[in-house]
């Protein structure tokens, strides 16, 4: 059997979240943050750069931590210190998702509790 919380899912917000989405397929106005299907290529430079780090070590076809690299943690915390001034700890502060509907969820899950109302 389902667990209570799946139950509960089902057909709940994230359907309902789905066929709103389906409605403004195509608004500029709208951005999706639904799992993307592109129907182009990346551009030259990013594909040279992604196949030749692939070639050179198998290590980068790895899975990351969960909460990302750190390399990556503190290149995002070092963005923010140069261009906004702001300090944040890359080991305890700056998590990378791998889309936007997980940090939504992510953020969402740290901040509401359930009976909370959200606008």
């Amino acid at each position: 059997a389902l667990s209570q919380r799946v139950r509960r899912e089902l057909g709940g917000g994230v359907s309902q979240f789905a066929a709103i989405l389906a409605k403004t397929r195509g608004r500029q106005d709208v951005v999706d943050l639904g799992q993307g299907f592109p129907d182009f290529l990346g551009s030259a430079v990013a594909l040279d750069v992604a196949s030749s780090s692939l070639q050179r070590s198998a290590m980068l076809n790895q899975y990351t931590p969960h909460i990302g690299s750190a390399e990556l943690r503190a290149a995002v915390s070092g963005h923010f210190r140069s261009r906004y001034g702001a300090e944040f700890d890359p080991a305890s502060e700056i998590l990378i998702t791998t889309s936007g509907t997980e940090a939504v969820y992510a953020a969402l899950q740290a901040l509401v509790d359930e009976g909370d109302e959200v606008l």
